[in-house]
């Protein structure tokens, strides 16, 4: 059956070759389209076939676009996960499976195809993971189910060179307070019985009034008149945060480690039922109204991306906020908002959604991006740490301030002058936080009319690296004299007017490798050999690259910046979640060194 099938895929590629294209349409003669990509996709756990995965054809020679049809296709695998692409050019090509609850690992499935004229590859093994599932039920401390729950798996992962775990797919209990959590990848998780509904009552009151909805609504109506009051109700009790199996913080959280197509049951998770707070007060130094979205409270101590924020329940235009249903516990109350004035006019917050969106002020829009030449737009951001315990917290104060403008000022290789209509030198600048505590703020930027300063306003304190889009190469950086090359930027409340960048032209800098021994599904790592990169490389992302390694065993990588790099070839499954410091330590060991010099191609052999 396979004979027949490849000869099918033959016979059909050699018949597309014969079609002849009018001369009117085709002035010039196109290049061969005679080329086949066919083979399987599997399950990368046992090779078995996978039927019904829908895969797509990227890529191809430049100029065959619409001519040869090499972009854009899309086929089915059939019950053998057979799939085949004829009458392709000659070209680089990717291919794009997906099918649901599967998953491609992006380092070997994405790997591109070099195609030769009337080359045809016919045995191509494309390798689908299975995604994993995690369930179980929610109950609090008499044993009870809780309905309504929002359950969320979060992920361990590398970011900006840090350990992180992110919120990756949640779940809501059904009436018997059972969740499952489907599609997720290969990993190690925690999983937080903590989304609850933004209402202004309590989640233990929610199965009573869901009963009585003109109860319900009366309370978020008569919200708007009087503020939290409307929904403090005696004795009120909520559910404090629970991660898997009952702790109340993520450090004493059970990991979970799901492989292929893992379904991990029995993940419950038991919550404590406490009093519920209001937490209550204003913010102070608002150009105008204030809005809701502007306005975000969070559980203090954890990771600021692994835990969901909580919304007030109201907001009125002129600061007071209302926060109800707070467990106790420590947080902190963000503010950021532009320095433009909004036209909000009344408001907004959870309770408002309850009667309909239309009683309710509609968010700001951002704020266009400055023109060159412009006025930016300043940001002012303000925080506040509350403790909540048996009480209510009221008159809280968040006073804005300005946050830190930063301006860059470019030195610039002499050249030409721009022609009309050119592009400018630098396009746009970024400061990347290297914290999560950063986060958050809207940084707003532009450039000047002569291209030689850029300037960005809303930077909250914190450490950052800098990442500058040219159609030149970054060479060195300075802040007050001192080289920040490729090195965290340490940013205060103070505005900063003399981070300077020199620019020098770009020359195609690459290295290519062949791969000794066995290189099958293999990715090669660079990285710096001057360790004072690896603790934080986000500031130096600019030296860390990955290039998958080819059929024929080669890779290849443009290099940004000239220098002593580390190379390893690593199986697809291992070259993840790599940048951190204690990883790279580990791969030094066992990698080689190669210098390669601005404007120079280098090729190398790497043993595996």
């Amino acid at each position: 059956m396979q004979a027949i099938w490849v000869r099918t895929a033959a016979l059909a590629a050699a018949c597309l070759c014969s079609v002849a294209w009018p001369s009117a349409q085709q002035p010039s003669q196109p290049p061969p389209a005679n080329a086949v990509i066919a083979g399987r996709v599997v399950d990368s756990a046992d090779d078995k076939p996978i039927q019904g995965v829908t895969v797509a054809l990227a890529g191809g020679a430049p100029g065959a676009v619409g001519r040869a049809g090499n972009v854009g296709r899309i086929v089915m695998t059939d019950s053998q996960g057979r799939f085949v692409f004829v009458g392709l050019t000659a070209g680089r090509y990717q291919i794009l499976p997906q099918r649901s609850g599967y998953a491609a690992l992006a380092a070997g499935t994405l790997r591109p195809i070099e195609l030769a004229a009337e080359q045809k590859l016919m045995d191509l093994a494309v390798r689908l993971h299975r995604l994993a599932s995690i369930s179980g039920t929610v109950t609090d401390d008499n044993g009870d189910p809780v309905v309504g729950m929002g359950v969320i798996a979060s992920r361990r992962t590398i970011q900006n060179g840090q350990v992180v775990v992110l919120p990756t797919n949640e779940s809501r209990t059904d009436d018997r307070g059972a969740y499952r959590i489907a599609n997720l990848a290969t990993g190690d998780y925690v999983v937080c019985a903590c989304r609850r509904d933004q209402m202004p009552v309590d989640g233990v009151l929610l199965t009573t009034l869901a009963g009585n909805p003109a109860q319900l609504m009366g309370l978020a109506s008569r919200a708007l008149k009087v503020g939290a009051d409307a929904a403090s109700i005696e004795s009120a009790r909520t559910f404090a945060p629970a991660f898997h199996p009952s702790g109340a913080s993520m450090s004493r959280a059970t990991h979970i480690t799901l492989g292929d197509g893992d379904e991990r049951t029995s993940i419950d998770i038991q919550v404590a039922t406490v009093r519920s707070a209001r937490i209550s007060g204003s913010v102070i130094g608002a150009p105008g109204s204030v809005h809701s979205s502007s306005i975000r409270l969070r559980l203090a101590g954890e990771m600021p991306d692994s835990t969901p924020v909580i919304e007030p329940m109201l907001v009125q235009p002129d600061g007071r906020f209302d926060f109800v249903g707070v467990p106790a516990g420590s947080y902190v109350i963000n503010v950021a908002m532009t320095s433009t004035p909004l036209g909000v006019v009344g408001p907004s917050g959870a309770a408002l959604q309850l009667i309909g969106r239309g009683a309710m002020a509609p968010p700001p829009p951002p704020p266009p991006p400055a023109p060159p030449g412009g006025e930016v737009v300043s940001v002012l951001w303000g925080q506040a740490s509350v403790v909540v315990g048996d009480a209510d917290v009221t008159g809280v104060s968040v006073a804005l301030r300005p946050a830190a403008r930063v301006t860059v000022k470019f030195e610039l290789p002499p050249m030409p002058p721009p022609a009309p209509n050119q592009p400018p030198v630098v396009r746009f600048v970024q400061l990347v936080p290297l914290r999560f505590e950063s986060r958050g703020l809207p940084a707003l930027g532009r450039l000047d009319r002569d291209g030689t300063t850029y300037v960005i306003g809303g930077v909250a304190p914190g450490r950052y690296g800098l990442f500058v889009n040219s159609a030149l190469r970054m060479e060195k950086v300075t802040l007050r004299g001192d080289d920040v090359t490729d090195v965290p930027i340490e940013i205060g409340e103070e505005d900063i007017s003399d981070l300077v960048v020199k620019l020098v032209p770009t020359t195609p800098t690459r290295v290519t490798g062949t791969v000794t021994g066995n290189f099958a599904d293999t990715t090669a790592l660079l990285f710096p050999a001057d360790r004072r990169y690896w603790a934080e490389p986000a500031a130096a992302r600019r030296w860390f690259l990955s290039a998958p390694v080819s059929r024929a065993g080669t890779f290849a990588a443009d290099l940004a910046v000239p220098g002593d790099y580390l190379v390893i070839v690593l199986p697809d499954e291992q070259a993840v979640d790599w940048q951190i410091q204690a990883r790279l330590e580990t791969l030094a060991a066992r990698a080689q060194k190669v210098t390669i010099a601005a404007g120079e191609t280098k090729a190398i052999e790497v043993k595996r």
